[in-house]
C-alpha cells in the first residue's frame, strides 16, 4: 500500500491561499486512504499559529484528523540517525564524505 506524507509548504499554501486550499483538498479527496502526517509537519503547522485560537483551529483542521485515524508517522531516533547522510548529501555545501567524517567525529 502506498503512503503519502504532505510537506509543510503545501499546508502553508493551503492555509494562506484559496488556490492552495483547493489543490490540497483535491489531492486529499483522491488519496485519503493513503495519507499520513509526519510529526515534524504537525509541529511546523502548529508552530505557525499566531494565537491560541489559530493554534486550536490549525490543530482541529490539519492535525487532529490524522491523530484520530492513527496516521501520524514519528520516526525513531535510529531512523533519524540513519537519514542523516541522505540529508547531508542534499546539501550543496557539504559532500557526503565530509558529512560522514563530521558525524564520525562526534
Amino acid at each position: 500500500m502506498p503512503r503519502y506524507v504532505i510537506d509543510t509548504n503545501l499546508y502553508v499554501e493551503a492555509i494562506t491561499t484559496d488556490e492552495g486550499n483547493e489543490a490540497l483538498a483535491a489531492f486529499q479527496r483522491r488519496f485519503a486512504p493513503f495519507l499520513f502526517q509526519h510529526s515534524t509537519v504537525a509541529q511546523e503547522i502548529l508552530a505557525g499559529a499566531h494565537s491560541e485560537a489559530s493554534y486550536r483551529e490549525y490543530h482541529e483542521d490539519w492535525v487532529a484528523p490524522f491523530e484520530a485515524l492513527g496516521r501520524v508517522i514519528t520516526p525513531s531516533h535510529a531512523a533519524w540517525a540513519r537519514a542523516a547522510p541522505t540529508a547531508c548529501a542534499g546539501s550543496a555545501t557539504t559532500s557526503t564524505a565530509g558529512c560522514r567524517a563530521r558525524m564520525a567525529s562526534t
